[in-house]
């Protein structure tokens, strides 16, 4: 029989642990999936990308359970602003851009998708970004990208101020050198995204338990026990979905924590339509109205408190581009940590056998998380797949020497020994 979590059920079974500490008896026995043998996978978070990866699998027909410490999506996910931004940003390796423009195109049928499992709307939005340079190294900066993207065959239009003027009308009163249009650039509403996958994943039948914290991962021969803190449960994979957490002891690196602080105001009319990247700010108009400012970057800091110079700068900022919005209510503040690999490239694949981490996607994770999830179930059902470039198994993570290693030989990622 699968595991439930009914919120009484899970204070009994915490209840029944202690019992058995104080009187010295054996602890639970290891519990298994409905087939009475084990689950398929157990996944160690459940963020984006724990969610999504138990959504492709459990459509595929694997048992799945999801553990996370607290409610499903509550971690980096709550915080991110939606953005499906895969060409307003200068990413790590060609490998990494084309897999984060994969990963926005994959959302316009995937978004569906999920849709249609949950019933419930993601707010998927194509209005396209602009990208500003206020600078002439900026625009320098932004010539040089447009040219990349150019050369790989992904559009982008150069365009002056009176074509953000026309588009954006009160986005005439700063110094602009040079602006860009991204048409395909798109959105979601993180946090319906993340209800949506969630509810998809239980659909197709895969089970939850929240706020259950993962303690230790132990091989049994090529299958896993995963040790929670009132009882041991058999996997025949695991995936460490772990965010900024650590990763059990396991050779690979943590991640580095990066704060971003935001606002979302609500105008009564929204001045724009298409995401708006500035050199030190991002403005995402959303659906219901809102309009999200971020998002500012602290490396090393895991607190989510939100400074009042953080709020006063990125308002700041947001007005200087846009003047209206000084008069519109502030509806949130908040903070997120988001999860940095050191190279700056995500980890997805297997780290050893039937072990698998996904982690580090930073800026990227509502955008890359789709694909990442479909493409982690088609490594675990033996399937070719895109993700060697993420390889988990890299230690030399300055200078790439594990990608730069694989196409020089076109071996596979292999340990550092």
């Amino acid at each position: 029989m699968k595991l439930q979590m009914p919120g009484q059920q899970e204070q009994l079974l915490s209840q029944e642990f202690f019992m058995r500490m104080i009187h010295g008896e054996p602890p639970l026995p290891i519990e298994k999936g409905a087939d009475g043998n084990m689950y398929d996978v157990v996944i160690a978070g459940a963020g984006v990308n724990g969610l999504s990866a138990a959504y492709h699998l459990a459509s595929r027909g694997a048992e799945v359970l999801i553990l996370d410490e607290r409610e499903a999506g509550k971690g980096a996910s709550d915080a991110a602003a939606g953005m499906l931004g895969a060409q307003t940003e200068k990413h790590q390796t060609k490998e990494l851009f084309h897999f984060a423009v994969e990963g926005r195109n994959y959302f316009e049928s995937f978004s569906t998708q999920l849709e249609e499992a949950s019933q419930q709307s993601v707010h998927y939005r194509k209005e396209g970004a602009w990208k500003l340079a206020f600078t002439s190294e900026e625009k320098g900066d932004l010539e040089e990208l447009m040219t990349f993207h150019r050369k790989e065959g992904e559009e982008v239009i150069a365009a002056d101020r009176s074509d953000l003027v026309h588009a954006v009308p009160e986005a005439g009163a700063f110094h602009l050198e040079g602006a860009a249009f991204f048409p395909h650039e798109a959105q979601v509403d993180a946090r319906r995204y993340v209800s949506a996958l969630k509810k998809a994943a239980l659909n197709n039948g895969a089970v939850l338990l929240e706020y259950t914290s993962v303690k230790d991962i132990k091989r049994r021969g090529e299958n896993w026990t995963v040790v929670t803190e009132d009882r041991e449960l058999s996997a025949g994979k695991v995936i460490l979905s772990h965010g900024t957490g650590r990763s059990l002891g396991y050779a690979m690196p943590d991640m580095i924590p990066v704060k971003g602080e935001c606002v979302a105001v609500k105008p009564k009319v929204q001045p724009f339509i298409s995401t708006i990247v500035a050199p030190q700010i991002y403005m995402v108009p959303k659906k219901d109205g809102r309009i999200i400012i971020g998002a500012t970057e602290t490396e090393g800091d895991y607190t989510k408190t939100v400074r009042a110079g953080a709020v006063s700068w990125l308002i700041e900022e947001a007005c200087r581009i846009i003047p209206s919005l000084r008069e519109a209510p502030v509806q949130e503040i908040w903070a997120g940590v988001r999860p940095k690999s050191p190279d700056g490239i995500p980890f997805a694949g297997e780290l050893e056998k039937n072990l698998y981490v996904i982690s580090g996607h930073y800026r990227n994770g509502i955008l890359m998380s789709g694909l990442t999830g479909k493409e982690i179930s088609r490594s675990i059902f033996g399937e070719n797949n895109e993700l060697y470039f993420m390889c988990p198994k890299r230690r030399n993570t300055n200078a790439h020497s594990y990608e730069r290693e694989r196409l020089r030989t076109g071996s596979k990622c292999k340990d550092d020994t």
